[in-house]
């Protein structure tokens, strides 16, 4: 549920914290919009709906560790053979991780991101 990696507990969520969130826009304009579109596949899935999908921790930890997480987790291992491309390694911190997760919080449905 919570994938592979560097974050190991759940990821409790309160409010949208909006000035995290921005930072974390930021942060996937620069660093992941090359592959990732909200409502659409491009090179990576899209990403929009995400947080319904998938945990906080699962999400930071495909961030964190996208190498361990093709190889030894189920979910993103059939991503990969789905997408026939893997994510590279970032290089983000743990923070900048969670910051993406806040960001990715506001493109979700209005249930899911509150």
């Amino acid at each position: 549920e919570n994938g592979i990696g560097p974050v190991k507990e759940a990821i409790a969520l309160g409010p949208l914290d909006h000035e995290m969130a921005e930072a974390g826009k930021a942060l996937f304009e620069s660093k992941c919009s090359a592959c990732h579109k909200m409502s659409e596949r491009y090179v990576g899935p899209a990403l929009g709906e995400v947080t319904v999908r998938r945990t906080p921790a699962y999400i930071m930890n495909m961030v964190l560790n996208p190498e361990e997480m093709y190889t030894r987790h189920p979910v993103a291992h059939q991503l990969l053979a789905e997408l026939m491309t893997q994510m590279p390694n970032l290089g983000l911190t743990r923070d900048q991780a969670r910051q993406i997760v806040e960001y990715l919080r506001t493109q979700a449905p209005a249930k899911a991101a509150s």
